[in-house]
């Protein structure tokens, strides 16, 4: 990602540098080429022409020679030009792709920063929210153990109490089945009573017949032993007027 942008970029064929020209066109064969048609050409003429002919046309060759030579050398700086021309723009959008790459990634890249600085920070928060669950769990859990303890005791006196009242239970239907036989009893003992009573009555009243009978069986008796008593000294009178005859 990392364009040189404080290096220049080192032009070979596409960015070589016009004070370079000429020595690329050395170098590149044009004046190879250019020797090449210059000798070739001298060498025709001097070889389809006579000596005289052949110096006589000498000056003009080479004048030719150059002047082939310019317009190829012209040519090919034209082309040169053109073709520095196109890699300088071409150089030039790859520059400022680079550079808006390079910003983008800036950008992208202090984005990430910040993502990670927040996502530090989250994991930071996590972790104290984390270590505060923990504390409070243990709490919790302590709380649990306690409250545990607690309600198994609870429970203990739960079925203590369960047992107790299953055994009140018990001796309540144990006093309830006593207290229906006392009141079986009790109904037994009111129906004699009543029983009892009306034979009380019934003697009673017999006895109260009994004594009226009695006393007039004793004013008979007293009348008989009146009666007895006068009779006696009745008895007792005749007897004595008997003895007197």
């Amino acid at each position: 990602m990392a364009l040189g942008m404080g290096e220049p970029r080192p032009l070979g064929t596409r960015g070589q540098s016009i004070v370079d020209i000429p020595k690329a066109a050395s170098s590149s064969g044009i004046g190879e080429s250019i020797s090449v048609i210059r000798t070739s050409s001298s060498h025709d003429l001097s070889f389809r022409g006579t000596p005289e002919r052949a110096v006589h046309f000498t000056g003009q060759d080479r004048l030719i020679d150059i002047s082939s030579s310019m317009e190829i050398t012209l040519r090919y700086l034209k082309e040169r030009i053109e073709q520095l021309e196109r890699d300088k723009a071409e150089l030039t959008n790859d520059l400022m792709s680079r550079r808006e790459e390079m910003q983008k990634n800036s950008t992208q890249m202090q984005d990430a920063v910040n993502a990670m600085h927040s996502l530090e920070k989250q994991v930071q928060d996590l972790q104290r929210e984390n270590d505060n669950l923990e504390s409070r769990l243990a709490t919790q859990r302590q709380l649990y153990v306690s409250n545990e303890e607690t309600m198994r005791a609870k429970d203990l006196e739960h079925r203590n109490l369960k047992a107790k009242i299953m055994s009140a239970e018990l001796h309540i239907r144990e006093k309830d089945s006593k207290i229906n036989q006392l009141m079986s009893q009790l109904e037994a003992l009111r129906l004699e009573h009543s029983q009892v009573s009306a034979e009380r009555q019934r003697l009673s009243n017999i006895a109260k017949d009994v004594e009226h009978d009695m006393k007039a069986y004793e004013s008979d008796s007293k009348k008989l032993l009146q009666e007895r008593e006068q009779l006696i000294k009745r008895l007792t009178e005749v007897e004595s007027e008997n003895k007197v005859c």
